[in-house]
């Protein structure tokens, strides 16, 4: 029997755990990419300001840090494979290369000159 209350007690602790890193990572996510709460006279004062400090102070929207993080993770792929991977066979050899058709000469029908 208190074998059992010993296992359930760690899986207690262990779901415990679990769901404070869970919480903290959904508060990372809201403090990183939530829009921002403003009182309503920081609202009011939101309105006075010119376009510029606006447009400096608002917050990155979502999309432009996803793609910002696909393209980031896109490139550390590449730059692995390229280390990692390898190419299957590499030929050289001498000689020439040789078509099945004859060679056609291409000439003009007239002489011309180009001034």
């Amino acid at each position: 029997m208190s074998d059992t209350a010993g296992i359930r007690s760690r899986v207690e602790r262990l779901e415990d755990g679990v769901q404070q890193r869970w919480r903290a990572l959904g508060d990372w996510v809201d403090r990183r990419f939530g829009d921002e709460e403003f009182t309503q006279a920081e609202e009011i004062a939101q309105g006075f300001k010119p376009d510029a400090v606006a447009i400096e102070e608002a917050p990155v929207p979502l999309p432009a840090h996803v793609a910002l993080y696909i393209l980031a993770a896109l490139l550390v792929i590449a730059i692995l494979w390229s280390i990692f991977g390898s190419v299957d066979r590499i030929v050289v050899a001498p000689g020439k290369i040789a078509t099945r058709t004859p060679m056609l000469v291409m000439q003009p029908f007239t002489t011309s000159r180009i001034l």
